[in-house]
């Protein structure tokens, strides 16, 4: 499907994962972690694209757009022409690293490693 709009946004949010420069903070939901922008929308990153009948995940990682009221605006998959999966899940890693601060968490454990006899 081609969808320049949301390929742009992609594009942007990729970018600026990559560089650590978006404020992901964990959402109400288990793995799923988001920031909101100044103009109140909200931008998801999920580890899947949907869930089926029975809660299973399907697909690959995906964002999710939603507005100042938190009713879905859009979903950015793999299906849009030139959203790629790996970049998909470059955001989710990066959003799951800022979230849960596990750079910092990873330098302390390494300090402790150090200091052990």
């Amino acid at each position: 499907m081609k969808d320049e709009r949301a390929l742009k946004v992609f594009v942007v949010v990729l970018k600026k994962a990559a560089a650590g420069v978006l404020p992901w903070q964990p959402s109400k939901f288990e793995n799923i972690f988001e920031f909101k922008m100044p103009s109140g929308f909200l931008v998801r990153a999920y580890p899947y694209t949907s869930l089926d009948d029975d809660g299973d995940r399907i697909g690959a990682a995906s964002l999710t757009l939603y507005d100042a009221a938190e009713e879905l605006i859009f979903d950015i998959t793999s299906d849009i022409d030139g959203v790629t999966v790996e970049g998909l899940e470059i955001i989710y890693r990066e959003a799951r690293r800022v979230a849960l601060q596990v750079d910092a968490k990873l330098d302390a454990i390494a300090r402790d490693l150090e200091e052990l006899k």
